[in-house]
């Protein structure tokens, strides 16, 4: 098991606590970063890591996720995968999640 942060840093993407939806937005670029990965959809064994990783984002009270390996495995291909493109002015955000990624403390 691994404990995943996925607080961004508002200042350094140059907003404000209240201009971040924490849990929306790690929710929708891992949504974009899964759909890129897996452009036909999502197998029955992923979408069940898929949908075990959403009801602990929505448990979630303090920006951090306690992971199964398989779950955590999810979030870092989708995150690090070559075949996921993001944009350019998505760079400062991703980084920031391939840091957490690479800061998870394993339990």
């Amino acid at each position: 098991m691994r404990k995943f942060n996925y607080k961004l840093d508002a200042v350094q993407l140059g907003m404000t606590e209240e201009d971040i939806n924490q849990k929306v937005t790690f929710e929708r670029y891992l949504e974009k970063a899964l759909v890129g990965l897996y452009p036909q959809g999502l197998d029955n064994k992923t979408r069940r890591e898929y949908g075990r990783l959403l009801d602990k984002l929505d448990a979630s009270t303090d920006n951090t996720l306690t992971l199964e390996e398989s779950e955590f495995d999810l979030i870092n291909d989708a995150f690090t995968s070559n075949k996921v493109k993001f944009e350019p002015n998505h760079t400062r955000l991703i980084n920031m999640y391939v840091r957490a990624i690479e800061g998870a403390q394993k339990l």
